[in-house]
């Protein structure tokens, strides 16, 4: 397949159009491969072609590490704040942008040695990153888990798994200000406190 006759097709149709609605900027030569922000390097394409004209950079360059990254970010982020991409990504593109990516980024770290005060920037960043997303059930919901659950018990092999995953881990004990019992914080926040039993009757018998 010729890709670079594919390419200049679709860079040729753009320049001789104006495209309304959304829209994106290219740049014809990238950056990266000594291409500049002159108008005349630039030009305006759907979504659909920006991504088509992405693909084909990296069928003819697959070791310029930077076309490679903008690649696989347009393979996984077709939707965000920033663009209104409508394009579909097929699983074989989205497995083979991500190969590339973790060939090229591979090839480019290695053989570097990271510096201490590096590496302790690295950890620090990993320590401190939210990784986790608070979920927030309805009443609904809860009461559906409930009902799933209700009756259940776990069998003597998996209370053994837990308690051999569990054991030797330093775990925050707090304390319930509405019955004053200890407990595991993500035990106890979660039938403790705002839902502690000692609370709910307190608030059926004000009532």
């Amino acid at each position: 397949m010729n890709y670079q006759r594919i390419h200049d097709a679709i860079i040729d149709r753009a320049r001789n159009r104006t495209l309304l609605g959304y829209r994106e900027r290219h740049h014809v030569i990238p950056r990266c491969l000594g291409g500049t922000d002159e108008s005349e390097n630039l030009v305006e394409l759907t979504a659909r072609e920006h991504y088509v004209v992405h693909k084909l950079l990296v069928e003819l360059y697959p070791t310029e590490s930077k076309l490679v990254y903008a690649f696989w970010m347009m393979a996984r982020g077709v939707s965000n704040s920033k663009y209104e991409r409508d394009y579909y990504v097929s699983n074989r593109d989205y497995e083979s942008a991500r190969q590339l990516f973790s060939k090229v980024s591979s090839a480019k770290q290695k053989g570097k040695v990271l510096s201490a005060k590096h590496k302790k920037a690295l950890s620090l960043a990993a320590k401190t990153r939210k990784t986790r997303i608070p979920i927030k059930h309805s009443e609904a919901t809860k009461q559906k888990l409930s009902a799933l659950w209700l009756g259940t018990t776990r069998s003597e092999e998996d209370r053994k798994k837990i308690s051999d995953g569990q054991r030797g881990k330093k775990h925050k004990i707090i304390k319930c200000p509405h019955c004053g019992k200890d407990g595991g914080n993500r035990t106890m926040k979660r039938w403790h406190f705002d839902n502690c039993k000692t609370l709910k009757s307190s608030n059926n018998y004000l009532s």
